[in-house]
């Protein structure tokens, strides 16, 4: 069950136009739901994907996946995932409305990540805790067990092309053995270390210039609200990965976000006392919906499915779980995803972490049109 968007009672649907999908339009209670269609089942609607069977949303929360969702039936019941991947916000003032653009609705609210609402006259929410998991023997071969299951629920349809950037991707390439492309202007430091990854992978370099940087610009700045140098330099990255995904029949693109949250990628993380980084961790994990995932989501979303294996909720619990000397040794960052890379032969393309906006290049031309 999928669709890609969706807008409960709305004015105007501009704010919408850059969704996937036919147009169908659904009435109850006097309130008009405007659903970008890619599929339908029931009284259920969902953008994004349910790693399970069940029809109760309550069992939704428990399940893997990356969804937004809204079920009629006696009463009006919506939500979202337990990280947030997916937006969904909604409007109470003058009775309910929801949307999945804050745009479309005066005084979003965002919907909180793993909560059950609930709309008969009244609004009423409920936090669902997912269930819990044990995992005996090796964190590398865990790791590399779970990052398989997820890579394969979420590309068991359609033809995905995973975007290489870091050692992240790198490993979802890997495990996955599927597409790769990466996108970087000439000379850049990801167009040179393109070159010794495409001695292990198939890989495409999608090579960019200052004019095809601005034009992705000017599509970006109309699409996200985040405006700064660093979320404009990551939107346009996405923007030109996920037009050349669909350009060439790709159904979805595959990324490593979330990663560096999880297992301590940035450079911030080796100057916190061990004590409490599993702590900031935690907070950065459970926080990314809150720019992140709605940035990379509006981006990419007019063009292709996002698929982020790393959010695979059994990924992230487990890890949040393990010792911080596994993520962050001395100034050595993501320690066991080194190992992970080791395990799987392709330690030889660890390289010094750089963020994809900088390593491409593109974050010096946004940031020259910009200022």
């Amino acid at each position: 069950m999928r669709v890609n968007g969706l807008a409960l009672n709305v004015d105007s649907i501009d704010a919408m136009k850059f969704r996937r999908g036919d147009i169908s339009i659904h009435t109850f209670d006097n309130n008009i739901l405007y659903l970008f269609k890619l599929d339908e089942r029931y009284e259920i609607f969902i953008h994004g994907m349910i790693y399970g069977n069940s029809e109760d949303p309550y069992d939704f929360m428990r399940y893997d996946g990356s969804f937004a969702f809204i079920k009629f039936d006696d009463e009006i019941i919506f939500g979202r995932d337990q990280l947030g991947t997916k937006p969904l916000y909604y409007s109470a003032s003058k009775g309910l409305k929801i949307a999945s653009d804050a745009r479309v609705l005066d005084n979003a609210i965002a919907v909180e990540p793993g909560t059950i609402y609930r709309y008969d006259k009244v609004l009423t929410k409920e936090k669902i805790e997912p269930l819990s998991n044990k995992y005996e023997g090796s964190p590398v071969e865990n790791i590399i067990e779970l990052l398989t299951t997820s890579i394969k629920k979420r590309t068991r349809e359609g033809r995905c092309l995973i975007g290489l950037s870091g050692l992240d991707s790198i490993i979802l390439a890997k495990i996955a053995d599927a597409a790769q492309a990466i996108v970087c202007t000439k000379d850049s430091y990801d167009y040179h270390h393109a070159k010794n990854v495409s001695n292990y992978f198939d890989l495409d370099i999608i090579l960019v210039d200052e004019e095809d940087i601005k034009r992705s610009l000017i599509r970006v700045k109309d699409i996200i609200p985040f405006h700064d140098p660093m979320n404009l330099s990551i939107g346009v990255t996405f923007d030109i990965l996920a037009r050349y995904a669909y350009q060439h029949q790709y159904t979805s693109i595959v990324l490593g976000q979330l990663a560096d949250e999880l297992f301590g990628g940035y450079a911030r993380y080796t100057s916190i006392d061990k004590k409490y980084l599993n702590r900031v961790l935690y907070d950065e994990v459970m926080n990314a919906w809150k720019i992140n995932f709605i940035r990379d989501e509006l981006v990419t979303s007019q063009y292709v499915e996002l698929l982020l294996p790393y959010t695979s909720l059994e990924l992230v619990r487990y890890v949040l779980s393990l010792d911080a000397d596994l993520k962050i040794r001395g100034r050595l960052r993501k320690v066991i995803l080194r190992d992970v890379a080791k395990q799987l032969g392709i330690e030889e393309l660890i390289r010094e972490k750089k963020a994809v906006q900088f390593s491409s290049g593109i974050y010096k031309i946004v940031k020259r049109y910009i200022s």
